[in-house]
């Protein structure tokens, strides 16, 4: 009969392995990000009454405020942060 101390050292070592291979493949960025580029983009439109503006963001803050006229004004700032 198989001592159960002896089963259990083939499942610790898949999940030895899993979790190595898990982690290894991680970008985890530990280091000083100091290096920054920033590029605006500014638009303005008008919108008629019951008119409708769609946003659809992948990254990042929205920050709306509402206007008294028709016209709209979108400012995006595009950033990016690397090491050197």
């Amino acid at each position: 009969m198989l001592n159960p101390s002896r089963r259990s050292h083939p499942i610790l070592l898949a999940l030895a392995a899993f979790a190595i291979a898990a982690t290894s493949a991680c970008d985890i960025v530990t280091a000083d990000l100091k290096s920054q580029a920033t590029a605006d983009w500014r638009k303005t439109f008008n919108l008629e009454p019951g008119g409708r503006l769609e946003i659809e963001n992948v990254n990042g803050r929205i920050h709306v405020t509402p206007s008294d006229n028709s016209q709209i004004e979108i400012v995006a700032q595009k950033k990016a942060k690397a090491v050197s």
